[in-house]
């Protein structure tokens, strides 16, 4: 399979984590999890971060949910009388 990595997790002695540390951040950014061990037994673990929205994205987000529901209505069906349509 070429060059392909698995995104398993790795598991990394401090002294190669302070030899290659970019290039294990490299392997972190690609989706990979490494666990750092010190004398075999691990101490800590480096993944990738998710960014999270901004307040101002889930301002919208939440706009934008509601809009979509107010143009979605159950027109006076219950939920028992969709779920039987949808059985027909």
């Amino acid at each position: 399979m070429g060059n392909a990595r698995s995104f398993e997790t790795s598991f990394v002695d401090t002294g190669e984590v302070i030899a290659n540390l970019n290039l294990l951040l490299e392997r972190v950014e690609s989706g990979e999890e490494i666990v750092i061990t010190s004398h075999g037994l691990p101490i800590a673990k480096l993944v990738r971060t998710v960014a999270e929205p901004s307040v101002a994205e889930k301002i919208e987000a939440i706009r934008s949910i509601r809009e979509v529901a107010s143009r979605n209505r159950l027109l006076g069906l219950s939920v028992k009388e969709m779920i039987e349509t949808g059985r027909k």
